[in-house]
């Protein structure tokens, strides 16, 4: 939380602490019958070491910065706190118990500078030695209370469970909730790492007014959150850092117990940078508050890197800069350099207050790689006669400890990853008899045996064919027979259960790519030596490298976010669309790109910054490069094609493309019965979780939404003209939907939109819900493929893998006087040069100044010098290399 000065009222209220002595305070909060009484509290000195007896309790909450304050008394004297705190106070105060917290605001006298350097730093280890943590939202408002139930429910199922859409008020609700400033401050990072660590998650809890729920149950509505935006249903505010909290949760007790040495100067640049996103009130917190988090090797704290209040936020980053160049990457620094607020700043030193939302290009091996989540693993079913869990109605979680030593954490680890891995593919490592499915329990006592010591080997792996992956029985061929007995409740029950299955699988994979990386890593210049000197008094940075080329023609940036403003999907593709006019006009880079792919390949690799990698089953790398038709990637659009209105329908691709599937089937089985039986009969066919309409708009939209939106779309689809492409064959797979001013025509003459339907067939595993007796799953299939290939659907067939866009967003497209594609930072303009520097793995953009030297704008990808390309060239004796001052 924002660490703001908040002065004692009056009195002698803070007696000194012993400096060189891990001594700390605690507040015991007095209790109270009446929410109106006057909030009471006693101030207490003692040991760190003794806090684990006290049942202490540790606040993570924000400093509202607003000039109000409200009075509490500790030790009989009158003391100003912020309305926040004082709320929380009085919510958490019991009406006959005295209650042990420690809340920095208080505990840590705010006026004497020397104390917070010592107490600050000390933050982590409160935290840990805490018996629970609570985290304040805040108090309820804005429908607070109907969010936080929806967490709890959404929460107390399987992480894969299919959502529900959510809308009306309980969605404003919930995107409020989740947009409150708590989810983006810098200190709750340490303060969920370690206040939550170990044996203590269950414990954790979230409080927003007088409601609260567990933290677990945060974290698995978290995960079901992401896997609705993962296919394409909606968006949610705040759930990447709610996930990056719990995966550095899940890391305590490995970065407290590191090998000794771990924490490098590249360690510390990559935490720094990793959490740049998140805010604090006073810039030096950006660094300061992070340093908890780091160790110079097991249980013992950083000490490299002072916090010092009394040194100016220049000297602060100054400091911080000059103290990476020493370490081994040295010049990687410069990559966090984009833009400054704050005056006095060299260019070369980065200004941490600024607090991009821009994704930094891929860089080295993290050394802070996460580990397999728990949520992973699969879950069992609990029995409803347990009484001693707080809901009997969720999955059983297998939640993770503290290990005996390193090797039990390491064998844990292995075993996560394993099933992680197999997960992806659809098989699953069975551990215990538990989790074996039902037909194991039939088999022979011999058999039977032998299975169990398959188990106790680590063996025995299931393949997920007629099995959910919780132990649940489905269907998948015999679904459409079970019209005989209850069919249609069966047989949305095995869609609903193949769904989840999906949605594991893809979330395995998606997990697996934050274990392990797939992109590609640059070297510009990184294999050479870097050859750097800081001259001190001038304040200048002297590097030897090339100032190669210069930007000749730039376009204004992407939009950072594609998602949380739906309409910002479809103006990225009119300014990709611009781009593109942009890089094939451009005749000096010609002969700069004449492979077969030629500059329209190179344009749409720029896009990509290079990245051509996925996952596929199990783990295994394919590079998509090969399958890559970039001639099929934003054609022109035919001259005789008239602009119309869109078609208005929901907003979010991953609704519309099931709905149109739907209704594309349910009109091709309806005409194949209705020939059948020579009547006018219609087929019962049933999508669990679609509210649409047959016209593809949602349900709950009311007619003032229809109109808002049509406007919306006549507006957005009149932004095709601005370029001269058909933005319908994207290559991007976006959350939103891009309107189509040119769907009429399309339906009957895109060729090629027909082509991607016969080269990328549309699976029939959702039509699990369809109920009649007259059809197989073979008729079914015959059926469907030939519609499918005959009509053309609403959302693009494909498209690339979910997020290929992303190093795209928040840059800007642009060509250099030699004919170079690249993207730059938003910052960058026409005139800027290309900078490639010994010894760093990326181009920077840097500018030339007004006296002497360059300024650095920022990093970037430019197309022709990722590799090496330039390097090679002066090792040929082609070009000179020179001293280039910063």
């Amino acid at each position: 939380m924002d660490r703001q000065q908040e002065q004692p009222d009056t009195g002698d209220l803070y007696a000194p602490l012993l400096l060189n002595a891990f001594d700390v305070r605690v507040i015991l909060l007095e209790p109270a019958t009446c929410p109106s009484d006057r909030i009471e509290c006693k101030l207490e000195c003692c040991p760190l070491a003794t806090i684990p007896s006290r049942n202490l309790e540790c606040i993570s909450y924000t400093w509202d910065s607003r000039v109000e304050t409200e009075q509490i008394w500790v030790n009989g004297l009158r003391r100003l706190v912020t309305p926040n705190l004082a709320t929380f106070l009085r919510h958490r105060r019991d009406s006959s118990n005295k209650i042990a917290l420690w809340i920095d605001a208080i505990c840590i006298n705010q006026a004497d500078v020397k104390e917070k350097e010592q107490q600050i730093p000390m933050m982590g280890l409160i935290y840990a030695a805490s018996s629970l943590l609570v985290i304040w939202l805040g108090p309820e408002q804005d429908d607070s209370d109907m969010a936080m139930n929806q967490l709890w429910d959404l929460g107390s199922a399987s992480p894969y469970d299919k959502m529900p859409i959510l809308t009306g008020r309980t969605l404003k609700a919930l995107e409020r909730l989740l947009s409150r400033p708590w989810w983006s401050r810098v200190w709750i990072l340490q303060e969920v790492l370690f206040g939550a660590m170990g044996t203590k998650l269950d414990k954790a809890r979230v409080w927003c007014g007088s409601t609260n729920i567990q933290w677990v149950h945060l974290v698995i509505a978290a995960v079901r959150m992401q896997s609705h935006k993962d296919d394409m249903r909606q968006y949610f505010p705040a759930i990447d850092n709610i996930l990056i909290l719990e995966s550095l949760r899940d890391q305590a007790w490995k970065r407290i117990t590191a090998a000794p040495g771990a924490a490098s100067r590249d360690d510390v640049l990559e935490l720094i940078s990793r959490f740049r996103g998140f805010q604090s009130t006073d810039p030096r917190d950006k660094i300061y508050a992070l340093l908890g988090m780091l160790f110079e090797g097991a249980h013992r704290p950083f000490t490299e890197i002072r916090v010092n209040y009394t040194a100016t936020v220049e000297d602060v980053f100054t400091s911080f800069a000059l103290y990476i160049l020493q370490g081994g990457s040295r010049l990687s620094i410069l990559r966090q350099c984009h833009g400054q607020l704050i005056e006095g700043l060299p260019s070369w030193v980065p200004d941490w207050s600024l607090s991009s939302s821009v994704l930094p290009l891929p860089s080295k091996r993290s050394s802070f790689r996460p580990d397999v989540p728990w949520w992973t693993e699969s879950f069992k079913v609990p029995d409803d006669k347990d009484e001693h869990m707080e809901m009997r109605h969720i999955r059983r979680l297998r939640i993770p400890g503290f290990f005996r030593n390193y090797q039990e954490r390491k064998s844990q680890e292995i075993r996560r990853f394993e099933e992680l891995r197999l997960g992806s593919g659809g098989l699953r490592l069975v551990g215990s008899d538990d989790r074996l499915p039902e037909v194991f329990k039939r088999l022979a006592p011999e058999s039977q045996d032998l299975v169990r010591q398959l188990i106790a080997s680590g063996s025995l792996v299931v393949v997920d064919a007629n099995e959910g992956l919780y132990g649940k029985h489905f269907q998948q061929d015999g679904a459409v027979d079970a019209l005989k007995e209850e069919r249609e409740g069966q047989a949305i029950s095995a869609t609903l259960r193949r769904g989840e299955q999906i949605t594991q699988m893809r979330a395995n994979l998606t997990v697996l790519d934050a274990f392990s990386p797939v992109e590609r890593l640059f070297t510009a210049a990184a294999q050479t030596e870097p050859l750097v000197r800081v001259d001190v008094n001038s304040r200048t940075l002297s590097a030897q490298g090339f100032l190669w080329d210069t930007i000749d023609e730039i376009h204004h940036a992407f939009p950072d976010n594609v998602e949380a403003d739906w309409q910002d999907a479809t103006r990225f593709m009119v300014s990709v669309g611009k781009c593109k006019e942009m890089a094939l006009k451009n005749s000096a880079a010609n002969n700069l790109y004449s492979s077969p792919d030629g500059k329209c390949g190179a344009f749409w690799l720029t896009m990509l910054a290079g990245k051509t990698e996925r996952r596929g089953h199990f783990g295994k790398m394919v590079d998509m490069k090969p399958l890559m038709r970039f001639e099929h990637w934003l054609p022109e659009v035919p001259e005789h094609w008239l602009l119309t209105e869109p078609r208005v329908t929901v907003t979010t691709t991953g609704r519309l493309a099931v709905a149109d599937f739907g209704r594309r089937c349910n009109i091709a089985l309806t005409e194949h019965i209705r020939s059948k039986l020579g009547t006018d009969s219609e087929i019962r066919f049933d999508m669990p979780g679609v509210e649409m309409y047959h016209n593809l708009l949602p349900k709950e939209w009311s007619e003032e939404d229809v109109d808002l939106h049509k406007q919306q779309f006549n507006h957005l689809g009149s932004l095709w003209k601005n370029q001269p492409y058909d933005l319908y064959h994207l290559p991007f797979s976006l959350l939103s939907v891009i309107p189509d001013p040119y769907w009429e025509v399309r339906a009957r003459e895109d060729r090629l939109a027909l082509l991607k339907n016969k080269e990328y067939p549309k699976p029939i595993e959702p039509l699990c819900g369809v109920i009649d007796p007259l059809l197989s799953v073979q008729d079914m299939q015959e059926i469907l493929d030939q519609e499918l290939k005959k009509s053309i659907s609403a959302v693009p067939v494909g498209t690339l893998e979910p997020g290929m866009e992303k190093y795209a967003l928040g840059r800007k497209f642009f060509v250099t006087k030699r004919g170079y594609f690249g993207l730059a930072p938003k910052e960058a303009k026409t005139g800027d040069r290309i900078t490639v520097l010994f010894g760093l793995d990326v181009p920077l953009v840097c500018r030339k100044k007004e006296d002497s030297g360059y300024k650095v704008v920022g990093e970037s990808y430019v197309h022709g010098l990722m590799e090496g390309e330039l390097i090679e060239k002066w090792e040929n004796g082609q070009v000179e290399a020179g001293i280039i001052n910063l």
